[in-house]
């Protein structure tokens, strides 16, 4: 056999691939006027057709609401109450002997929880106290001599959740007591520096 008659037999036994299936545009789905004069049961064709545009329109414009729902957190307003109280063991009193072996002790407490809902019967749904917090830093003065006068509590190292926060010491003097707390603030917003915050109008931003 030839080079040229084998070139044609391969053109003749090379498989054409099928066609794909075209969706036919809803502007190709239309009759013209003249079919549907010749067709009264056209009318109801052209109806469903209109309605059928009328609902993905519909469809389309929930798709984006709900996409555009999706991307934003909903707030919801709550009142967190925060709790900081003290309590105290073995405190002398005047006239006592120091006893060593039950030495004087102070706890304090910081603790907070979210105001009832009503809508939240679980009370296992709640959100506890340590959720809102991203650091809590607790300095006792260095007057007071205490073993370690600085206390901080850090979410990125602690996952355990808690609704409150208790640190021990021994004595039984007054120590004055700075605590700060670092709230979870989604998204995060930042203080602006003077000469930004001046030119924007703004003490803080996102």
């Amino acid at each position: 056999m030839s080079a040229a008659a084998k070139r044609k037999d391969d053109r003749v036994h090379k498989k054409v691939p099928a066609k794909r299936g075209r969706q036919r545009k809803p502007a190709e789905k239309a009759m013209s006027r003249e079919v549907r004069d010749m067709i009264p049961e056209s009318q109801q064709y052209m109806q469903l057709l209109d309605f059928e545009k009328r609902l993905d329109s519909t469809l389309m414009r929930k798709k984006l609401d709900i996409q555009d729902f999706m991307r934003k957190p909903m707030k919801v307003k709550r009142i967190v109450r925060l709790f900081i109280s003290n309590t105290h063991t073995n405190q002398p009193t005047p006239g006592d002997v120091s006893d060593e072996a039950n030495p004087p002790e102070w706890t304090l407490r910081i603790e907070g929880r979210v105001l009832d809902d009503p809508s939240i019967k679980d009370a296992r749904m709640k959100r506890r106290f340590s959720t809102f917090l991203n650091r809590v830093f607790v300095d006792f003065d260095s007057a007071a001599g205490l073993e370690d006068n600085i206390v901080e509590w850090n979410r990125a190292t602690n996952s355990v959740v808690t609704d409150g926060f208790e640190i021990t010491r021994r004595g039984s003097a007054p120590v004055r007591t700075t605590i700060m707390l670092d709230l979870d603030i989604q998204p995060p917003k930042y203080k602006l520096a003077q000469t930004l915050a001046e030119t924007l109008g703004l003490q803080s931003a996102a």
